[in-house]
């Protein structure tokens, strides 16, 4: 049971002292400074070391990734309607950081796509320098790469509206464990609402995110 609201883990450690504790964000700034245990002690000793959170290879096992932990989310559910707070909070220590991955390299992948439209287009202008209409525009502002884009930005925001749900629920389980949240019914219901608006936008980040970058 976590009993120290001010303490802090790193993204991937699954035990109970670092349910609704501040995480190291995967892609901060220090990242390089704790991917081993020897450059941890010497850069941030009170931290417990655990191996970095893998990202999936590929956009596909980034997608097949998400869809697990959709399923990972009402399992956690479950076991808050089964009163297991505790159980709930182990589970979302290890959603968190697996959705946070697979939504990275989703965006990453849409990313790629994107440039690689406008270089292409922009490769196009230089075999066609003396065509006054590309000469007057912008070639790289393709419909192709615009869509894409577009794409990128509504998975960017679903993804940041799930992220920010899912770690206030992170909280509110901790608070419950410390007692604050007061008796142990009321809480249990307050934390279940949660669960329900992180269920709502993991449902809408899916929606947003197409199988395949196109």
């Amino acid at each position: 049971m976590p009993t120290n609201a001010n303490s802090a883990c790193l993204s991937g450690d699954i035990r109970p002292s670092c349910i609704g504790v501040y995480k190291l964000p995967l892609d901060a700034p220090e990242t390089p400074y704790l991917a081993t245990p020897e450059k941890l002690k010497a850069y941030a000793p009170d931290l417990e070391w655990v191996p970095p959170v893998e990202y999936p290879p590929t956009y596909a096992d980034a997608m097949a990734q998400l869809k697990q932990q959709r399923q990972q989310l009402d399992v956690a559910q479950d076991l808050i309607a089964k009163g297991n707070i505790e159980g709930a909070g182990l589970a979302l220590l290890d959603i968190i950081p697996k959705t946070n991955a697979a939504g990275n390299v989703i965006l990453k992948s849409f990313g790629q796509a994107s440039n690689k439209e406008r270089n292409k287009a922009m490769k196009s202008k230089t075999n066609n320098i003396g065509d006054e209409e590309n000469l007057s525009s912008n070639p790289s502002n393709t419909p192709k790469a615009t869509s894409l884009e577009m794409k990128a930005y509504r998975i960017d925001y679903a993804l940041n509206e799930l992220m920010g749900y899912l770690g206030e629920t992170d909280v509110l389980i901790g608070q419950g464990l410390r007692g604050e949240l007061g008796v142990s019914a009321p809480a249990q219901l307050q934390i279940l609402s949660n669960f329900a608006d992180c269920r709502k936008e993991f449902d809408n980040l899916l929606l947003a995110v197409p199988e395949k970058v196109k």
